[in-house]
């Protein structure tokens, strides 16, 4: 069996103060075979171009049009081996291409150019660019197997490869040269019924990657029915964030050397950061499930505590010294100095006293503490905002 699907959009607003408009074209395709009885074969493919209306009307910031073109491909071969036994293999590829280089113009003292103008301000154009060309590679192999009645597992394991490259010498990444981070990941997850009341849930995944190196997430979850239609859970976890091209990586530069006079003409807007650790989340849980023997009322409680360490923000540095070796204070520089704290309460009740009526109704408490790193002043001393609600 095979699906096809074509789509064209455009949303032409009213408000022409506004860059609001859109145009995107997609067509998708899906393709499902079966090579044999135990073996199937599954054909994704796709394609998207479009245009994005941006900008404020700006000096710095003008009204144009952002340019997108993506495409992916996938292949998926599953083989049962027998009852509850199956063997997958996955490889994907993804593209995303932004085109959106613009021209921008800066008001400066006519003394600071080469050679000096008597004009008080003089307009500089400046071409700037966000563009960047980003891939993704993916071959994933998972194995799910029932070794008995009380026992399931699934394990696998994951080789990835992410580059991105910088469409243009003058853009984020102040450079056309391609970056790559790869990524090689194991996993497993096992199911055990210990009783009819009781099941555990343990999953561990190991993750080394070019950007922070190796990280271990466990995960273990238990089940327990006191008594019929009531059952308790309680959850803990650990994950973490691997920085992102722009965080490590990021050389955003306006570069009018030969236009303006030293030290003024190199002005650095964002600086990557090579040595950031990964954001670690850490979360418990503990919850409570009703369910009512006839499945029309149904209610779901839970407590939960979260916490985040190491996070990543873009503070203001102070202390870097730019190509000139001066000091620029407008830079932004990514920093793992962070971390929060949540606890909070959810629940959520289904009633559903006929067929033809369902009432939803849901509740959330949360709150949060913690800093994340906003200064760098030019004496090293760190200044910090709050997260505290």
């Amino acid at each position: 069996s095979y699906r096809l699907s074509v789509e064209g959009m455009t949303d032409d607003y009213y408000d022409s103060h506004l860059a609001d408009d859109k145009a995107r074209q997609q067509i998708n395709f899906r393709g499902d075979y079966a090579l044999s009885n135990t073996d199937r074969l599954e054909i994704s493919l796709g394609y998207l171009s479009g245009d994005t209306s941006k900008g404020e009307g700006s000096l710095t910031n003008p009204f144009r049009d952002e340019d997108v073109t993506s495409h992916y491909q996938q292949l998926v071969w599953t083989r049962q081996l027998g009852n509850e036994n199956e063997l997958k293999i996955n490889f994907s590829h993804n593209y995303h291409r932004l085109d959106d280089t613009f021209d921008v113009a800066f008001a400066v003292p006519g003394a600071l150019l080469l050679p000096p103008s008597p004009t008080p301000t003089v307009l500089v154009p400046y071409q700037f660019s966000q563009s960047g060309l980003e891939q993704r590679y993916n071959l994933e192999l998972v194995h799910t197997y029932r070794l008995n009645k009380q026992l399931r597992t699934v394990w696998g394991g994951e080789i990835r490869q992410d580059r991105l490259s910088g469409v243009d010498d003058f853009g984020l990444f102040n450079s056309s040269a391609t970056f790559t981070n790869y990524l090689y990941r194991l996993f497993g997850n096992a199911e055990w019924s210990a009783s009819n009341d009781l099941l555990f849930n343990a999953g561990l995944m190991v993750e080394d990657n070019d950007f922070t190196g190796t990280d271990v997430s466990p995960r273990l979850a238990v089940n327990y029915h006191i008594k019929p239609h009531h059952t308790v859970r309680a959850i803990a976890s650990r994950a973490y964030r691997t920085p992102s091209f722009f965080e490590e990586r990021a050389d955003a530069v306006i570069d009018l050397v030969g236009v303006i006079t030293p030290p003024f003409d190199i002005d650095t807007l964002y600086q990557g950061n090579r040595n950031l650790r990964p954001e670690q989340m850490t979360a418990y849980e503990l919850g409570y499930l009703f369910q009512h023997p006839r499945k029309s009322l149904t209610l779901d409680a839970k407590l939960f505590y979260e916490r985040i360490d190491d996070i990543i923000s873009a503070a203001t540095d102070q202390s870097f010294i730019n190509a000139n070796g001066v000091p620029d204070t407008v830079n932004l520089s990514y920093q793992s100095d962070g971390y929060s704290r949540t606890w909070g309460a959810e629940f959520q009740l289904d009633f559903r006293p006929n067929r033809n009526t369902q009432l939803w109704l849901t509740y959330s408490y949360a709150r949060i503490s913690g800093r994340y790193l906003d200064v760098i002043q030019a004496g090293g001393n760190r200044v910090y905002a709050n997260l505290d609600n």
